[in-house]
């Protein structure tokens, strides 16, 4: 499996992101290599804490520190613009592996979605693999503004072919090299865009997703590991005579009918 993934951490989300590694650890063992990009003012403590669940989550890691902005009051945009160009830069002068992104609200949903990600991305001809999304600017007479949702896999290169837009940019890169990366962009079915807010949402979740993102609150995190910990329930099957219950293992079927032998 020829694939980085790549998880950031800022003291902000640095609880968070503890516990998506845990929880990737418990849902998929070990597994993959993993670009580790720490925001240099992190709290000491929280840096130590994710990088032993990194350690118990990914085989390989490489970690790297994360410069913050001169103006720590610039808006959320340009700070992840910031996170983008270090961690993009970084990987395109140390690997020619591609990239999946990768944000403290993501669930996996089974256990080989590195795998099988990996697989998809690698059996089709493009550079760029997510979603296309889509944003309405409040002005009625603005066109709709289209990009590839920042949670998806990038090429090696996603720095050069994207370019580095200007530090005090606050359009989100997404929507910058949108006219760059869409034309490049291979949609996919397999990581869902998602806002889970309530239980209700989880009916949205489509079986065929293997990493949904937007599980803020853990909903969907919550409630594969409920599904995980159910007992296994004996399936009795329909037998055409009412009078015997009829299962695959035959002391079970011996004595749900009373029949065991004494």
């Amino acid at each position: 499996m020829k694939l980085l993934f790549v998880i950031t951490v800022t003291n902000e989300d640095a609880a968070a992101v503890e516990k998506l590694l845990d929880y990737i650890r418990t849902i998929s063992g070990k597994g993959g290599h993993l670009v580790l990009a720490i925001m240099s003012n992190t709290h000491e403590e929280m840096k130590a804490r994710v990088r032993i669940s990194a350690q118990l989550a990914f085989d390989v890691i490489h970690e790297m520190a994360l410069l913050p902005l001169a103006d720590h009051t610039a808006p959320k945009s340009s700070q992840f613009n910031n996170i983008f160009r270090q961690v993009s830069q970084f990987i395109s002068k140390g690997f020619n592996w591609p990239f999946l992104w990768l944000d403290s609200n993501c669930t996996p949903k089974a256990s080989g979605w590195r795998e099988l990600l990996w697989e998809a991305y690698d059996a089709q001809p493009r550079a760029f693999f997510g979603n296309k999304m889509m944003f309405k600017p409040m002005n009625k007479d603005a066109s709709p503004i289209y990009f590839m949702d920042e949670v998806g896999i990038y090429p090696a290169n996603a720095a050069d072919q994207m370019g580095v837009p200007a530090e005090s940019s606050v359009v989100p890169i997404k929507v910058v090299c949108s006219n760059l990366v869409l034309p490049k962009l291979c949609m996919t079915k397999l990581i869902q865009p998602m806002n889970l807010a309530s239980e209700g949402d989880l009916l949205s979740v489509r079986e065929d997703a293997y990493l949904v993102t937007g599980d803020k609150l853990g909903l969907l995190r919550n409630q594969i590991k409920e599904e995980a910990n159910k007992p296994n329930i004996v399936k009795l099957e329909r037998n055409p005579n009412p009078a015997f219950i009829v299962n695959p293992d035959p002391l079970v079927n011996r004595l749900a009918n009373g029949l065991a032998k004494k």
